[in-house]
């Protein structure tokens, strides 16, 4: 088990042997680690404050890229392509590897345009589109590279989505800053839920 802490430091915890160490991981440059997570061959990818994109693999760590700003999530896809969330730079989709940026999503990019560039959350929906929590939901198609958006125009309780999750029934559930939703892919319906419910 990973865990990232402040300072460029995480702990490493391993269930079997019950042995936890607290490490320094250079390659970050004392940010605070955002985020990790687990990909193909035991590879880790790890996500920093100042935007390090690290890559642990075959007991070395290699840093990636420099977004030069908080990495919010990493999401490894189902076909392995990374997907990288950032505070104010937008949503990046990188190669298996992490090495090489495929394609840019942000307020700026033409037919990828994204709501904001402040991307707080990534799920991914079925095998062509993957959700990005930038303000409003973005549903981005990964095999023409467009985006379209959800917003409170279509029913949200806002556009500030600042979490979500997709049950085991295939519902995104939302969390945004005017409360909880549910969002059904098949008809498009949200539901709002309130303190009542």
């Amino acid at each position: 088990v990973w865990i990232g802490c402040q300072g460029g430091k995480y702990i490493l915890h391993h269930p079997i042997t019950q042995k936890t160490s607290f490490e320094v991981l250079k390659e970050a440059e004392n940010a605070t680690i955002r985020y990790i997570t687990g990909a193909k061959n035991n590879t880790i990818f790890i996500g920093t404050q100042r935007g390090h994109l690290i890559r642990y693999s075959n007991g070395e760590f290699r840093t990636l890229h420099k977004f030069n700003t908080i990495i919010r999530k990493i999401l490894v896809d189902n076909e392995g392509l990374l997907w990288v969330a950032t505070e104010g730079a937008g949503l990046f989709c990188l190669s298996e590897d992490g090495s090489q940026i495929i394609t840019e999503y942000s307020t700026e990019t033409t037919n990828r345009r994204l709501f904001v560039n402040f991307a707080n959350d990534l799920e991914q929906l079925n095998d062509s589109i993957i959700l990005c929590a930038a303000g409003a939901i973005n549903f981005i198609n990964k095999k023409s590279k467009t985006v379209k958006w959800l917003t409170a125009d279509e029913g949200l309780p806002g556009n500030t989505v600042m979490r979500m999750r997709r049950d085991n029934f295939g519902y995104i559930w939302m969390i945004t800053k005017n409360g909880l939703c549910r969002y059904n892919p098949t008809n498009q319906r949200i539901t709002s839920y309130g303190r009542k419910d």
